[in-house]
């Protein structure tokens, strides 16, 4: 059976295109405004699993921080660097935070595993600066190779984005160097543009610290 796991759906508009491909798949997204529009698009097809709850490490609850772009809130607050592009575009107002909201929690892979779920065809995770977090609990996929095809938010090596969360390149590089490989980054401030990693350091520069987020996607070796 294939399997599409969508981390951070959102409000389904990305995941629209991808649903038809697959028998089976998971979405989650913890806003529980997002939630809804997600489940007015998707939740009458019988296929598709959604989850109004956050991955995280362990099943529970948590402060979710909501911006003005709601598809920018995240479970922690945006840092310096986020705050300085933002600045840079005159954006300011774009990382203003409001109070937290209570958001569900759960653990993706014991969830997963609890739905019977063996085999991952492809792998979404957007869930702004926790990606790296979420994906190291799913390393019992990993390590048995049940992971095929993944697409990840990922952060620039030298910018902090969300306060003390770590989604750089490197790490992500560093988890998964014996199973997958880079097949290409997707830029998304040049329109989804795609270039092989090297290219990373070609591309007109966001300011002196390099892109400051992007999309890579994983294939299994």
């Amino acid at each position: 059976m294939s399997v599409l796991v969508y981390v951070g759906a959102n409000e389904g508009t990305s995941l629209s295109g991808m649903v038809h491909g697959y028998e089976r798949v998971y979405a989650f997204e913890p806003d529980p405004i997002t939630f809804q529009t997600l489940k007015s698009r998707l939740g009458n097809n019988p296929n598709i699993t959604l989850v109004n709850a956050a991955c995280a490490e362990e099943e529970g609850e948590t402060d979710f921080f909501i911006l003005p772009c709601r598809a920018s809130s995240s479970m922690s607050i945006p840092d310096d660097d986020f705050i300085a592009h933002c600045e840079n575009e005159g954006n300011l107002d774009a990382i203003e935070v409001s109070e937290p909201i209570t958001v569900k929690t759960i653990n993706l892979c014991e969830y997963l595993q609890g739905e019977g779920v063996t085999h991952i065809d492809y792998y979404v995770s957007d869930i702004q600066g926790f990606d790296l977090k979420v994906l190291k609990t799913m390393s019992p996929y990993l390590e048995s190779g049940d992971i095929d095809e993944l697409y990840m938010e990922t952060h620039g090596d030298n910018q902090k984005c969300y306060v003390g969360l770590t989604n750089d390149l490197s790490s992500f590089k560093e988890l998964l160097s014996d199973t997958h490989e880079i097949e290409y980054i997707s830029l998304g401030r040049f329109g989804g543009r795609r270039i092989a990693e090297e290219g990373l350091d070609s591309i007109p520069q966001q300011n002196d610290k390099g892109e400051l987020e992007f999309d890579v996607k994983w294939k299994k070796k």
